[in-house]
């Protein structure tokens, strides 16, 4: 039976950290939800399709990717993991991917979250909300993050170096 593993968290949490780890295992197909987005739209990065295009088509195109991975076939019958985006986790989509799948919550604490999105230097788009804003928004999500199956410390995170040890604690 095909594993299906769905990474989420706020940004900055360690969802694309643990997906790289995962995909040298070269057990797993491993994807990126904002890659994905960024494949299919040519833009190049996030914060540019964001400004084009707006959050709500933003939002509109993660829940249609996703629904693709748990409902179509030739992703359905096969194993993956898939991070999500920070935003991208509601109620009903958390029961969805509890039943067919392993939806996993990277419960990383706001500031260590806030200390690695500062230190990425990257430009993204939430960054304009300032500090209070995105603390605001974390504690707005948590309640969405936490309809996970499968809730994992940083503790457990730093344990993770493969597929094999992801099992460990499935």
């Amino acid at each position: 039976m095909p594993k299906q593993i769905y990474l989420c968290g706020f940004m900055g949490s360690g969802k694309s950290t643990i997906l790289k780890r995962l995909r040298t295992s070269q057990e797993i197909n491993g994807y990126d939800l904002d890659e994905l987005i960024l494949e299919k739209t040519q833009f190049s990065s996030v914060g540019a399709l964001v400004h084009a295009k707006g959050w709500d088509f933003f939002r509109a195109l993660e829940q249609e990717i996703i629904k693709e991975f748990y409902s179509t076939p030739a992703t359905s019958s096969q194993s993956f993991v898939l991070a999500l985006g920070g935003g991208a986790l509601n109620a009903p989509l958390a029961k969805i991917l509890n039943e067919r799948g392993e939806l996993i919550w990277l419960n990383t604490p706001f500031e260590l979250c806030y200390e690695r999105i500062l230190a990425q230097g990257e430009t993204r788009p939430l960054l304009a909300l300032g500090k209070v804003g995105l603390q605001k928004l974390f504690d707005e999500r948590v309640s969405q993050y936490g309809l996970s199956k499968h809730h994992f410390s940083v503790e457990i995170q730093e344990k993770i170096v493969d597929l094999t040890s992801l099992r460990n604690f499935l």
